[in-house]
């Protein structure tokens, strides 16, 4: 699946990012909490969450059919956060996962 970068620039992103909402598991801080994906790229995440996290704080996320991915929360309002990957997402490894999600946009976000 091809994205524009030449967009991830102009929204002042490292990669281009794909709307979705897909339930997830997130770790942090010792305690695992469900959240909701609200959009994914190769380099990290936005989600809605069941509790407040602190900037800075890592984090695990599980995505199905995926190992758990290490991150970092970069922005915290409420209960929405984003997040940045330790290591950028394998782009053939995000591209077979987008394929296996079918309510996802990448022109909508």
């Amino acid at each position: 699946m091809q994205f524009s970068y030449e967009r991830a620039a102009l929204e002042d992103r490292c990669a281009p990012r794909v709307c979705l909402s897909i339930l997830a598991t997130l770790s942090a801080g010792g305690e695992q909490l469900q959240v909701w994906i609200t959009d994914l790229s190769i380099a990290g995440f936005s989600a809605k969450t069941q509790a407040p996290l602190l900037v800075g704080e890592r984090c695990r996320l599980k995505l199905p059919s995926i190992m758990p991915l290490s991150a970092t929360v970069t922005r915290s309002e409420d209960l929405d956060i984003g997040c940045s990957f330790t290591r950028l997402f394998e782009p053939r490894i995000f591209d077979q996962l987008l394929a296996g999600w079918r309510n996802h946009d990448p022109l909508s976000c």
